[in-house]
This record gives C-alpha cells, structure tokens and sequence, in this order.
C-alpha cells in the first residue's frame, strides 16, 4: 500500500508538471500496460524518470528489435519447432520424449502404455497453451488418443516430476527456471540471474496468465534475492509468502541451481546458430531437466520490475554486455 501511494503521487506529481489530466493519462497508461503486460504504476516511475535512471531500462520492442539482430530471423524456427530440441539433445532433456510424426502406431501405444501421466503438445505452441496432460489411470487409451488427435499435438513427454522443496512452493505446476545463454561461438556464458517462475490459484502452468504468477530472483546458490507476486496484468508486488501455500519464499534454497547452468551451457553448444537463448529448466529430485529453449526470451516485463525494486535501474547495461559478448565487440551490421 505504502508503494502505490508513493507511486501515485508521482504520477500527481508528473501529471502537474507535464499539464496533463490525471485520470486520462492513468487510464492511458492502464492501456498501454495491459497491451505490453506491464505494471502501470511502474510505466509510470519509469516515464517520471525520464531523466534519470529511465535511461538504464530497455522497451519490449527494443529488446525484442536487438535479440532478432543477434540470433538472425532465418533462426527463429529452430525452437519454435519443438522438434528440434527433441533431435538435437534428447540426453539433455531427462525424460522419455516420442516425436508423433516419425514413430510407428505401435511406438506411439507403448509410450501411451507406459506411463501412467504423460503430456502432449503441439508444435510451435507458445504460453504453455499448447499442451495438454493425460492420466491413463483415469482415461482409456482410445480417449488418449482422441485427444491427442483433436489437439494437434505431435510431441509425447513423459510427465516431469518436481523436486520436493519446489513442489512446495506451489504444486499444482511443474514450476521452471529462465536461464540465458549467450554464446559467441568460442565460449558459452549466462545474461541476467536465473529466474524461477511458480503457478498462483490453481494454475496447472507457472507462466503468467488470468490466474497470476510469482517470481523469484535467484543468486547462484539457489537463495532467493527477491520474490515478487504478478497479477494478471503483470502487476507486480514484493511479496515474502505464497498465499496459496503458505511457502516462505525468502527462506527457500532451490537445490541444483549451479548445476541447471552447467546444463543449458551445454544445451546451447548444440545451437550454435543462436548466440542468444532463453531455456525454461524444471528441478527433479535427480537434478535439472531441460522443458524448452525460446528464441526470444522475456527479460525485460519483470526482470526489470525485480531491478526496480532493489537497485531503481533497467537491464540496458547487461544487454549492451551480451551484444558486446554475441558480436565479439563488433557492431550488429558487421556481424
């Protein structure tokens, strides 16, 4: 509470400097932070600081506009197929995967038979909408396969099963780690602190939607520097507990975070078309599993609302360190 106040007398304070109606130039920016998933009030502290630390934060677009001109636009559909990981690196996902369209109907019914839970997904699929979960415990296989028939999907994976302490955060989604990548072609090396995403209110998925979501900022030991919840709007707050669970998030350590970076380093040698890459990693009770690798990462939305709440500066600076590392210190158009 004592955040949006101070918030909003900014926006008083911006308002009356700028000339501008209050309620319309909120109801603006409501606008804009709905279409962009951004915190309004935090479009707000931003714009107020034009002239000061706004300097250091990076758009959407512009991040979006610089990840393009380093992995190339001819690149994109490497991970947009979900094939593709499935071929290039199966050893690194740590689980059964069945790629539909190149196995035999009897590959498909054994993979069906042999796992209580499996997940099925379409290719190409973005937000975590793309997927569906099946329990043969609860569904006949010809009900399986229906399903799988009317929701498109060509990709089989064995069903991840969470590491306890993540489990108990929130259990109702397999709840992953944003990790990036960068990779220059003679060495691999991590942009930002990892970050974990939890599902909020019954959400089968950790990603952000009608439902909310949490994140926390990792340090490289697995403690948390900092939780925020997210509304489904974006709307972040720093939070210390789970209302869901109840999980004290400041207090948790997530086990195999050291090794999960060791993981995706290895992962992006066998992408060497992108110098640039988002991975999504779960926590087992055997260790990290790769879930998926995107080619445009979102590290702008809450990355930057977390930096906000500690340092009140953006992600420019690391982003002008990963095109310094990507490009080998040469400009994009020399690349």
């Amino acid at each position: 509470m004592k955040r949006r106040m101070v918030l909003l007398l900014i926006l008083l304070k911006y308002c009356f400097q700028k000339k501008m109606p209050v309620w319309n130039t909120y109801k603006c920016l409501r606008e804009v932070g709905r279409e962009r998933r951004e915190d309004v009030l935090y479009l707000i502290q931003i714009d107020y600081l034009n002239n000061q630390q706004a300097d250091s934060f990076v758009s959407y677009n512009e991040y979006v506009d610089i990840s393009v001109q380093i992995n190339g636009v001819e690149a994109g559909d490497l991970l947009d197929n979900k094939t593709t990981l499935y071929k290039r690196c199966p050893h690194l996902l740590g689980r059964e995967c069945l790629v539909l369209t190149e196995c035999t109907e009897e590959q498909k019914l054994n993979f069906i038979k042999g796992h209580r839970q499996f997940v099925g997904k379409r290719n190409y699929g973005r937000f975590a909408q793309q997927f569906s979960c099946y329990d043969t415990s609860k569904q006949s296989v010809e009900e399986i396969l229906k399903g799988i028939q009317e929701n498109k999907q060509v990709l089989l994976e064995e069903y991840i099963v969470q590491h306890e302490k993540v489990s108990q955060l929130y259990p109702h989604s397999v709840n992953t780690i944003r990790l990036h990548t960068m990779n220059n072609g003679e060495e691999v090396r991590m942009f930002l602190k990892p970050k974990m995403r939890l599902g909020a209110n019954g959400s089968v998925v950790d990603a952000n939607g009608t439902k909310g979501s949490y994140r926390l900022l990792l340090n490289l030991d697995g403690t948390v520097e900092m939780a925020v919840q997210l509304n489904k709007w974006s709307r972040a707050k720093q939070v210390r507990v789970h209302h869901d669970t109840g999980a004290e998030l400041m207090k948790v350590q997530i086990p195999y975070v050291e090794e999960a970076i060791a993981l995706v380093k290895e992962a992006a040698m066998y992408f060497p078309e992108l110098p640039y890459i988002g991975w999504d990693v779960a926590i087992t009770p055997k260790g990290p599993v790769i879930v998926e690798g995107n080619y445009i990462s979102g590290a702008t939305s809450t990355y930057q609302i977390m930096k906000f709440f500690s340092d009140g500066i953006g992600i420019r600076q690391e982003l002008e360190k990963m095109l310094a590392f990507c490009t080998k210190g040469k400009s994009l158009e020399e690349k």
